[in-house]
């Protein structure tokens, strides 16, 4: 997870324009979406999300 929040946050900051920089950022977060759902199966659904949050707020602010 910490690759694609990694990925993500160059993708908002790197030289990318247009709908290359948006493909490249939505594809990361849907792999995090796909992190999100494996890991509510280990810990439910509210605490999946809460602690997906918090990671992404750690990782983009």
């Amino acid at each position: 997870m910490d690759l694609e929040y990694e990925a993500a946050q160059q993708g908002i900051t790197g030289l990318a324009v247009g709908t290359a920089r948006h493909d490249f950022i939505n594809a990361r977060m849907e792999q995090v979406a796909v992190y999100q759902e494996q890991l509510a199966t280990c810990v439910g659904e509210t605490e999946a999300t809460r602690l997906i949050y918090d990671h992404y707020a750690q990782h983009i602010g």
